[in-house]
């Protein structure tokens, strides 16, 4: 309709020479030029999008860093694995369509989205095992442990740190428990002789003899019979000088005071035979109270010799529980000698960055990220 209106108003003044050419078959195509930061970001994503899968926004960060020179913010990744924004994905298109060679613009093709940016000798060189980027989580004790610094270049095997201070402090406390449990251990031998002396020399007392109290007992009833046999023998001369008194004594004796005489030896020796039954049962007494004081003897005398065998085996298994802790420290300490050894580089490549993460106590820990190269 639009044409023919303009043949009607233009064809009678212009006249025939005029030709309205018929309209294109496909309208050509030219974007607008991209903008540095579009062509970044259709960059960027080309690379997402080539990435292994894995990859944390970290390495994904050095991974475009290594391959165009330059890094990039980790809000782009995070649009870019969301699925972009539309003005993204504009530019992308546009990025796609512009640029068209002179044989698209006389056929009218739209040509192919630039090749990848990856060059091909780094992708050659790198091994499908062999990672992007090492992250290498140290422990030291003092800064100076640290070998590398950012952008050195290492290779394989290459030490990263030296524990050397920490190292020799562990060796000496290791000396110093080594002593100790020497120390400990002939100490536990003098215990354990000690309890094998107290069980075997102080079983039992000797025997007792009880020699005194026996010959003070004998001396005893021997006063005792002499003492009943002086007393049997009065009382019969008493009884004999009665029956026989009146015949026997003179004329012009005192029967009474005879009489009285015999009767006073008489109670003289029941007095004697008394004080001899009375020593006699004194000797049995101390008889007795010696075997009980032995008894008693003995009782103590157990119970020193189980105190003095419970202090030896006491005193044992402390020294036996501090030598089994000695030697548990010993070993957690070659442990740790053990684990101080040089810590070395897994892969030949570039530090990019050292990050010093916290102190605990006196041990700093400190992030080493490290680019692997295909070298």
């Amino acid at each position: 309709m639009f044409v023919r209106l303009l043949r009607s108003i233009f064809g009678a003044t212009l006249g025939a020479g005029v030709e309205i050419l018929p309209p294109l078959e496909r309208p050509r195509l030219k974007a607008p030029p991209l903008a540095p930061h579009h062509r970044r970001a259709a960059e960027v994503r080309h690379l997402v999008a080539t990435a292994p899968q894995g990859l944390s926004t970290r390495q994904l960060i050095m991974y475009v860093r290594e391959l165009t020179g330059a890094g990039c913010s980790p809000k782009l990744l995070a649009r870019l694995r969301r699925g972009g924004t539309p003005l993204l994905l504009c530019a992308l298109a546009l990025a796609g369509c512009s640029g068209p060679s002179r044989a698209g613009r006389s056929g009218g093709a739209i040509p192919s989205p630039a090749p990848s940016v990856i060059p091909p000798e780094t992708e050659a060189a790198r091994s499908p095992d062999r990672p992007r980027l090492v992250k290498v989580r140290l422990t030291l004790a003092s800064p100076g442990e640290l070998r590398v610094r950012p952008g050195d270049e290492v290779s394989a095997g290459a030490a990263l740190c030296d524990r050397a201070a920490e190292r020799g402090r562990l060796r000496g406390q290791r000396d110093l428990l080594t002593l100790s449990l020497r120390r400990l251990g002939s100490q536990a031998a003098a215990a354990a002789e000690s309890a094998r002396l107290v069980a075997d020399l102080g079983a039992a007392l000797p025997p007792p003899e009880y020699a005194a109290e026996r010959a003070a007992i004998l001396r005893a009833e021997t006063e005792e019979a002499a003492a009943g046999r002086r007393l049997e023998t009065q009382r019969r001369r008493l009884a004999a000088l009665l029956e026989a008194l009146p015949a026997s004594l003179p004329e012009g004796a005192d029967r009474g005071a005879v009489e009285e005489h015999e009767r006073a030896r008489l109670a003289l020796a029941e007095e004697a035979r008394r004080q001899s039954e009375a020593e006699a049962t004194l000797a049995r007494a101390r008889m007795r109270g010696a075997r009980e004081a032995r008894q008693i003897e003995e009782r103590r005398h157990a119970v020193d010799v189980a105190r003095q065998a419970l202090a030896a085996r006491s005193q044992l298994q402390q020294l036996e529980a501090a030598r089994a802790q000695l030697a548990a420290q010993l070993a957690a300490i070659e442990t740790q000698v053990g684990q101080l050894a040089a810590v070395r580089a897994p892969f030949a490549g570039r530090v990019e960055r050292v990050t010093w993460e916290e102190q605990h106590d006196q041990t700093i820990t400190v992030v080493l990220y490290l680019a692997v190269t295909g070298r």
